[in-house]
């Protein structure tokens, strides 16, 4: 059963009335009357472990979900710019921790969450890549740095120079709107 429809057996199973749009939404309808929706890039399932995104079309009712063994852990994004938005680069189980990354105004967030104790780090900048369970990122006052932070732990490691990152093809890109920073195909 693909990410959708497992996803989509949920919610529907909390008496909402969702359906799947475009191959890659669920979308329902919340009692306030605003079109709430997920997008099927941020879902993740791992041995029974379900974890998801979810927003409505203004931003201001930011969700993510975990669902195991019937049962709910939620938390919202921490944002200083309430309404303005996250961009959702990652959501994946690792090691039975879920890692979630995601760029809010200035900053971007890392969020590890293990036994529903969640655990962030974030920092202001933009520029991140992923090497298996490291994050190399850079700061936008920081940009001879390049820091390192170790998931899903969210142990931050010495910092190398941009030179050694460059030799290294270690050097942070700038997010983009579909930037992938999954280990996981399809």
């Amino acid at each position: 059963m693909n990410k959708l429809k497992t996803v989509l057996e949920i919610v529907k199973g909390q008496n909402l009335n969702a359906t799947v749009e475009d191959d890659r939404y669920i979308v329902w309808e919340n009692s306030l009357g605003k079109t709430i929706s997920i997008n099927a890039k941020n879902i993740d399932i791992d041995n029974g472990k379900i974890a998801w995104f979810q927003s409505d079309e203004d931003d201001s009712l930011e969700l993510f979900r975990i669902f195991e063994n019937n049962t709910f852990f939620d938390f919202e994004p921490k944002t200083q710019h309430p309404g303005h938005g996250c961009d959702i680069y990652l959501v994946e189980w690792l090691d039975d921790s879920l890692i979630v990354i995601y760029h809010e105004k200035h900053n971007v967030v890392i969020v590890s969450v293990k036994d529903k104790n969640v655990t962030t780090f974030e920092f202001y900048g933009d520029e991140l890549i992923r090497r298996d369970n490291l994050l190399y990122f850079k700061e936008y006052n920081q940009k001879d740095v390049v820091r390192i932070l170790k998931i899903p732990e969210i142990i931050e490691l010495e910092s190398i120079s941009r030179e050694e990152a460059i030799k290294k093809d270690l050097l942070p890109e700038t997010l983009g709107f579909d930037a992938i920073l999954s280990n996981k195909r399809g």
